[in-house]
């Protein structure tokens, strides 16, 4: 069975890249999550998920950020390349799915890469 992962290559873990996306990265809006856009050089887009605590206990922000992951896994190659994604995740997004989350998704990262 093939495995169907995040792997380390398409995520964002320094704590830099996070605050670079905030400061200078393109900001959206979306029903279940905020997404921050920022270039980067040529490669793989990468995704950050961040869940704040008022999200709800751990086991709660660690579900949200599985359904982030889970969608942009998903969608990946869709994605517009040579930008670094940081999700920022909103207290609708309990109520939805991966499926759910994927256009929605989409619809931000070509917002602010356009």
């Amino acid at each position: 069975m093939k495995r169907e992962g995040h792997p380390a290559r398409f995520r964002v873990r320094k704590r830099a890249t996070f605050q670079n996306a905030y400061v200078s990265g393109n900001k959206r809006v979306g029903g279940h999550c905020v997404l921050f856009a920022a270039a980067t050089e040529a490669g793989p887009c990468r995704l950050g998920v961040t869940a704040t605590k008022k999200l709800g206990n751990a086991v709660q922000r660690n579900r949200a950020k599985r359904l982030v992951r889970e969608a942009f896994r998903r969608v990946r190659t869709q994605m517009p390349v040579g930008y670094d994604y940081v999700v920022v995740a909103r207290h609708t997004i309990f109520g939805s799915s991966a499926a759910e989350l994927q256009p929605e998704l989409l619809r931000l990262a070509q917002k602010a890469t356009a």
